[in-house]
């Protein structure tokens, strides 16, 4: 258990160190296309029929014409979603209460709650559960996935790899073992808040004695709780932030 812990503050370390590193970029959420080929970046507070008011990085603000501008882009695609995913799970375990080692192979859920950056990152926690034989399994976890090459969380098509670090508790064991869960998929649009995917992973024990190697492949859904295509279009036509 403490090994576990260990794990998991591990990585919130990281991810802290590296948030901060890049904590400059927060205010870069927009970019302003001149129609003279130049563009601004920052965050729009505010619009009106004549006006554009945009803070930049150094938090300064700028206000520009829209007699002027092209169009506005998405920078940071900054929003909340959530997800469901549904399929069969191969799942290897060590039973402390029987001493043994044990490959739980049942269909199970795994359900989902994180912020969506940059068209490219999701970051989440996640609950899974299988009714696996001769015990059921539970892991909760954080997890980070990344779409590839030019795909992003906007677009019809898109590839995705990611992982996530869990702890996995089986009934009636006295404490968590941790899993290192790789994965990888594809993704379909179905609407502008509605994503479904196709996902392959792997599950690798730390620290088990249980050492097999354990798969998942499911069916998933993802809602993006923003809908950048309204927000923008909006914007660009009717020079009003869209709101909802």
């Amino acid at each position: 258990m403490k090994k576990s812990f260990r794990y998991i503050i591990c990585v919130f370390f990281l991810i802290s160190v590296l948030s901060s590193c890049i904590n400059y970029r927060k205010l870069i959420t927009d970019e302003v296309v001149l129609k003279d080929g130049n563009s601004q970046t920052g965050t729009i507070i505010q619009s009106d029929s004549i006006n554009l008011k945009v803070k930049k990085i150094d938090e300064s603000i700028s206000i520009i014409t829209w007699s002027i501008i092209d169009s506005v882009k998405g920078k940071k695609l900054k929003t909340i979603w959530f997800g469901a995913n549904f399929g069969y799970y191969n799942t290897p375990y060590f039973s402390v209460f029987r001493n043994e080692a044990i490959v739980g192979k049942q269909l199970g859920s795994q359900y989902k709650i994180g912020l969506a950056t940059r068209g490219i990152r999701l970051y989440y926690f996640n609950l899974s559960y299988s009714p696996a034989k001769p015990y059921a399994v539970t892991k909760f976890g954080i997890g980070y996935q990344r779409y590839l090459g030019g795909s992003n969380y906007l677009k019809k098509n898109s590839f995705f790899a990611g992982s996530e670090l869990n702890l996995m508790n089986a009934k009636f064991n006295n404490g968590s073992q941790t899993t290192l869960e790789p994965f990888t998929g594809f993704e379909k649009k179905f609407n502008e808040h509605v994503r479904l995917h196709f996902k392959f992973g792997l599950q690798f024990n730390l620290a088990n004695k249980n050492n097999q190697t354990g798969f998942n492949l499911t069916l998933g859904i993802h809602f993006m709780k923003r809908d950048f295509k309204k927000y923008y279009e909006t914007l660009n036509k009717e020079h009003r932030i869209y709101r909802k």
